[in-house]
C-alpha cells in the first residue's frame, strides 16, 4: 500500500500528448481522442471538489490522500466506543469507521495499537485572528477608528461586519490550539455592542487557502461601554442595554420600511443602514445571537431581551452561572462556559484574611463546580478556552472541572457534539462517522487523564505530529554483560523503572547498586552514563547502543579511555505499582470525594449580605403615628 499507486497516468500522458501534437484539429477529430477527452473531463469533474485555485509551480499533484488508522480504540462519540477498530480517511473525509474493515489497497497504514482516537475538539469561542486593543489612559483622548463604507451613527453598532472578512489567520495561535486537540474554532469579532457575524474556521495550516468551514455562524452582542476618555455613548450599563433594545426595534422598523419601499418605490427612499439590515436578516432567519456576559446578572438581562425580540440566544458565560442555575434552566439558554477559575485569595496573614472579600472566597470555592451544577440541572453547555491567560492551561482546567464533579463523558461532549450542534455543523464535525471531516485526536490514554499525551491531531485529513511516541518500553529487569578488549567479561543487573518517557534505573553488581546518571532513548538508540567508582572504575562509564525488542547491544568507554562491547537481555517486564495500575478508578474516587464536599449554596445575593431564603414576613403589620 503506497501513495504512488494513486497517481493517475491518464493526466500525465494527456499533457505529453498535448505538447507533441502539432495539428490540433486532426488530433481531436479522431474517435480515440474524443473518447480520451471525455474521460479526462469526467476525471477533472471528480477532482474539482479538491482542486485549488492558486497557480501551481511544477507538476500538479492530485495523488489521493488515503490513510487507514488500524488497531485503535475509537471513541466515535461520547459514550460510544469501539474497543478495537479502524478509521479510513480519504482526501480529508472519513470514508469508513468500524471494527471489521479492511484497509483500502491504496491506503497508507498507521498502526495505532495502544492508542485512542477521539473526534477533533471544537473551540466554540475564540479571539483568534483579532488583535486586542487596550483602552487609552483616562487623561488621553481615544483614537477614532476609520472604517470604509456606510457606517451607523454609533461605532459600537457593527452588526454588518463579518469575521471571515476581517480576521487575519494567526498560525502560531492556531498551532497552540491544535496541540490541545482542537481542529476547528469559532472566531469571534471582539469590538462593539453588536459586534458582527462569527465564522467557523479550520485550524490546519492550509486554512488561508481553503477558507472557512462555516462563513456565517452567529451574530454577536455584548453590553460594551465607552470609557470616560472616549466621551461617547453609551458609557454605562444602562445606556448599553437601552441602545441594544433601541437598535433591535430600529432593525424591525428598517425591515418594514424597506419592504414598503420595494412594494411602492414612488415614495421617499429610506436611508441605507447596513447594520440594521444585518440585524433584520438575523431576526427574520433566526440566526443565533451569542451574548458575551461579564457576570451572571448579565445572563438574565440578555435572556429578557431575547424573550422580548424572540432571539435565538446562546450565552458565553462568566463562570458565575451557579448563582442563577434555576433561572437559566427555566430560560433554556445554551451556554458556552469559560474555565478561568480564580486563584485562591490571599489569606496568609490575619490582616490579609480580614481584607478578603466573602464574595471572592465564595467564587473561588464554587467556580470549579460551575460546569457540574449546570450539567446536573440539564443545561446545555460547551466549554471554551476563552478568558484563559495561558491557553495551554486548558487541559488542566478541564481536569479540575472533572475533579469537581463534571463527568468526563460530559466534558468530551462539551468539546465535540454539543458545540457541533450549537454551531450548526453536526453533519460535518463532532463525531467520527463516514462522510464527516477527518478531524481526529490520537492520544495514548484517556483524553482528560493527567498523564495522557496527545500524540497526533488530524485536521481535514492532514496529520500534525504533536509528540513523538516512545520507540519502546525498556522498563524492566535486564542481564547486562561487558566484554573487554582483553577478552574478559563482567556481568551486571540493570533495573529500569520510572516513567515510560524518562526511565531511570540502577546498575547492580552483587550488593553494589549504582544509580544511572543518565538514560536517554532516541528512536532505537540508547545512552547510559553512570559513576564507576564503586564498581572499580574511577570516573564515568559511557555506554551507547541500539534496541531490538528485548535486547540491547552496543559499545562503551571506560573512564581511562579503553573501549568495550556490551549487550543486555530483558529477563522481567516492568510491573506498575498497584496505585498506578488503574488511573481511571483513582480519578473516579477523587471525583466522588470532590462531589461529596460540593454544596451548591443557594444564597442571594452572593457576598456578605446574602440570604439563603427571604426573611420571614408577619401576616399583620401595624403602622402607628404616621401621616398618610
Amino acid at each position: 500500500m503506497s501513495h504512488s499507486t494513486c497517481r493517475n497516468p491518464v493526466l500525465f500522458s494527456c499533457r505529453k500528448a498535448g505538447r507533441k501534437q502539432q495539428a490540433p484539429l486532426p488530433f481531436f477529430s479522431s474517435g480515440f481522442c474524443r473518447s480520451l477527452l471525455i474521460i479526462i473531463i469526467t476525471i477533472a469533474g471528480d477532482l474539482s471538489l479538491f482542486a485549488q485555485t492558486e497557480p501551481v509551480e511544477g507538476l500538479r499533484d492530485n495523488t489521493p490522500k488515503v490513510h487507514a488508522l488500524i488497531n485503535a480504540r475509537i471513541v466515535i462519540a461520547p459514550g460510544n466506543v469501539i474497543a478495537h477498530g479502524i478509521v479510513v480517511v480519504r482526501d480529508g473525509v472519513i470514508e469508513a469507521v468500524g471494527a471489521n474493515i479492511t484497509p483500502p489497497a491504496d491506503a497508507r497504514v498507521w498502526d495505532c495499537a495502544g492508542r485512542t482516537i477521539y473526534p477533533g475538539l471544537i473551540e466554540s469561542y475564540s479571539p483568534l485572528g483579532f488583535t486586542t486593543e487596550t483602552k487609552p489612559p483616562a487623561n488621553e483622548p481615544a483614537k477614532t477608528e476609520k472604517r470604509a463604507g456606510i457606517q451607523p451613527w454609533n461605532d459600537r453598532l457593527r452588526a454588518h461586519e463579518n469575521a471571515k472578512d476581517n480576521f487575519v489567520f494567526d498560525a502560531k495561535a492556531a498551532k497552540e490550539l491544535r496541540e490541545l486537540g482542537f481542529g476547528a474554532a469559532l472566531v469571534v469579532p471582539p469590538k462593539g455592542i453588536f459586534r458582527g457575524v462569527s465564522a467557523l474556521i479550520s485550524l490546519g495550516e492550509e486554512m488561508p487557502k481553503h477558507g472557512s468551514l462555516q462563513p456565517r455562524v452567529a451574530q454577536h452582542l455584548a453590553f460594551e461601554t465607552a470609557s470616560w476618555s472616549e466621551r461617547k455613548y453609551p458609557n454605562s450599563l444602562l445606556g448599553a442595554i437601552a441602545l441594544t433594545r433601541q437598535t433591535l426595534l430600529d432593525a424591525q422598523w428598517y425591515q418594514q420600511a424597506q419592504a414598503a419601499y420595494h412594494k411602492n418605490p414612488t415614495q421617499t427612499r429610506p436611508e441605507e443602514n447596513p447594520a440594521l439590515a444585518a440585524l433584520g436578516e438575523m431576526l427574520s432567519t433566526r440566526m443565533p445571537i451569542m451574548f458575551e456576559a461579564s457576570d451572571a446578572n448579565n445572563v438574565l438581562r440578555a435572556a429578557k431581551i431575547a424573550t422580548e425580540f424572540s432571539l435565538n440566544l446562546i450565552v458565553r458565560g462568566s463562570g458565575e452561572e451557579y448563582q442563577f442555575i434555576e433561572q437559566i434552566r427555566r430560560a433554556n439558554i445554551p451556554m458556552i462556559l469559560p474555565l478561568d477559575f480564580p486563584m485562591p485569595p490571599k489569606v496568609d496573614t490575619p490582616e490579609d484574611a480580614l481584607e478578603a472579600d466573602l464574595k471572592d472566597l465564595q467564587h473561588w470555592s464554587m467556580a470549579p463546580s460551575n460546569p457540574y451544577w449546570l450539567q446536573q440541572a440539564g443545561i446545555t453547555f460547551a466549554l471554551t478556552s476563552a478568558k484563559l491567560k495561558k491557553i495551554p492551561d486548558f487541559p488542566q482546567r478541564v481536569r479540575k472541572a472533572i475533579e469537581h464533579g463534571l463527568p468526563a463523558e460530559a466534558a468530551l461532549a462539551a468539546l465535540t457534539t454539543v458545540p457541533a450542534k450549537m454551531l450548526g455543523v453536526e453533519n460535518r464535525l463532532g463525531t467520527i462517522a463516514a462522510g464527516k471531516i477527518a478531524n481526529l485526536v490520537i492520544a495514548d490514554g484517556d483524553l482528560f487523564a493527567e498523564k495522557t499525551s496527545i500524540l497526533d491531531v488530524w485536521v481535514e485529513g492532514r496529520r500534525y505530529e504533536i509528540k513523538k511516541p516512545v520507540a519502546a518500553d525498556l522498563r524492566g529487569k535486564w542481564n547486562l554483560q561487558l566484554q573487554k578488549s582483553s577478552g574478559q567479561s563482567e556481568n551486571y543487573a540493570l533495573d529500569l523503572k520510572g516513567s515510560l518517557e524518562k526511565p531511570s534505573g540502577d546498575f547492580i553488581n552483587n550488593d553494589i547498586k549504582v544509580k544511572l546518571d543518565k538514560f536517554e532513548m532516541e528512536e532505537k538508540r540508547v545512552v547510559l552514563l553512570l559513576k564507576g567508582d564503586t564498581l572499580g572504575y574511577k570516573g564515568i562509564l559511557r555506554l551507547t547502543g541500539m534496541i531490538a525488542k528485548d535486547e540491547m547491544k552496543g559499545s562503551g568507554v571506560f573512564p581511562e579511555g579503553a573501549t568495550f562491547l556490551w549487550s543486555a537481555q530483558r529477563i522481567a517486564a516492568f510491573e506498575e505499582k498497584e496505585n498506578s495500575k488503574q488511573p481511571e478508578e483513582k480519578a473516579n474516587r477523587k471525583q466522588q470525594k470532590a462531589i461529596a464536599t460540593i454544596e451548591l449554596k443557594k444564597i442571594f445575593p452572593y457576598g456578605g449580605f446574602g440570604r439563603s431564603a427571604p426573611p420571614a414576613q408577619p401576616e399583620v403589620m401595624l403602622v402607628s403615628g404616621a401621616t398618610i
